[in-house]
């Protein structure tokens, strides 16, 4: 499959509101979700392509992939992507609309019903995702403020957390995979 032209170089494309997403990222996003969710040969060419890619996406590039993240009638693995992809973006642009994703509200998704508990782990996943993503801008302020925010008032516990996992390892190095590591550990010996 060839690679998909960054959104930077599709600067000539019309973008009728900030919430309609390019075509560009409209179509990279879902190839690359296509191509996701089967047995991936090379995971590291993977990788190396997403990050290309991710290193192109200039401030539209950044909204667009929040539209999409925020969209919650998109198919949710495209939407996770989406946020992941946002995390990779190295810009200031990529952390205010992580921080706008990372802090926004679940809208009333009903609770207690099977399928609302299904479409509220799904908005959790793609926040998580955003917090992961502002936890890699470490130079940024506002991404620590947003962090901070998280950790302090969120209003899901799991994503709290998150937040203060990653405010941690800023702090100590102690990466989030080794601190889950550690507090399994505490859980299963108990």
């Amino acid at each position: 499959m060839p690679p998909v032209t960054p959104p930077a170089a599709k600067s000539a494309e019309s973008h009728p509101s900030p919430d309609n997403p390019s075509p560009a990222v409209t179509k990279f996003i879902t190839q690359e979700a296509r191509r996701l969710s089967g047995i991936d040969p090379d995971p590291e060419a993977t990788r190396r392509r997403l990050n290309a890619w991710a290193r192109e996406v200039d401030a539209r590039g950044s909204q667009d992939l929040g539209a999409v993240v925020l969209d919650e009638d998109r198919d949710q693995d495209e939407r996770f992507l989406a946020a992941f992809l946002l995390g990779l973006v190295p810009d200031d642009h990529a952390v205010e609309v992580l921080r706008k994703v990372a802090l926004e509200p679940f809208h009333g998704r009903p609770m207690g019903e099977k399928h609302g508990d299904r479409l509220r782990a799904i908005e959790v996943q793609v926040r998580a995702a955003a917090i992961e993503g502002l936890a890699r801008h470490r130079q940024s302020v506002e991404a620590r403020t947003a962090l901070e925010t998280a950790a302090k008032a969120h209003e899901d516990q799991f994503l709290s957390d998150r937040a203060q996992r990653a405010l941690h390892e800023w702090r100590t190095g102690e990466r989030v995979e080794e601190q889950d590591r550690k507090a399994l550990g505490k859980a299963l010996t108990r």
